[in-house]
Order: C-alpha cells, then structure tokens, then sequence
C-alpha cells in the first residue's frame, strides 16, 4: 500500500476530497498541516492514534475545523 505525500494530501483536502490516513505515517505536525487544508467539506480520518496524546489529538481536530477530523481509537 503507498503511503500519499504531504503534498498529496494538502492537494486532495484543498479541493474538497476526504481520506483515512494512519498516525504512524505521518508526523504530529503533518498532520496538523493536513488538516489544515480541510476547506469545502474535507474531512480527515486518523487510525492508529494510540501514540498521540489528548493534547496532539486537540491539536490537529482544532486546525480540522468543526467535523473535520474524526479519530478511531481501538478498543
């Protein structure tokens, strides 16, 4: 499976797309920069989550604006 760029999923945000991206793949602040180009009804679906921190996880749903970023914990 190919791991997209930054720049890929800035691109597919920007324009409105949504995608399902694993927290191990990316940095805290790339995905901070993801979701920061959520615009047009984009959203971002973080797996893998159990490394981040409340404080991280605030972080980046707070640059998703509101409903933008959903994360999937595992039980």
């Amino acid at each position: 499976m190919m791991t997209r760029t930054l720049a890929d999923l800035v691109a597919i945000a920007t324009y409105g797309g949504g995608f399902q991206v694993s927290a191990n793949d990316y940095s805290l602040d790339e995905l901070v920069k993801a979701a920061d180009a959520l615009c047009n009804g984009a959203w971002m679906r973080v797996l893998h989550t159990d490394a981040l921190t409340a404080k991280d996880l605030a972080l980046i749903a707070q640059h998703g604006g509101p409903g933008g970023v959903e994360f999937v914990f595992t039980a």
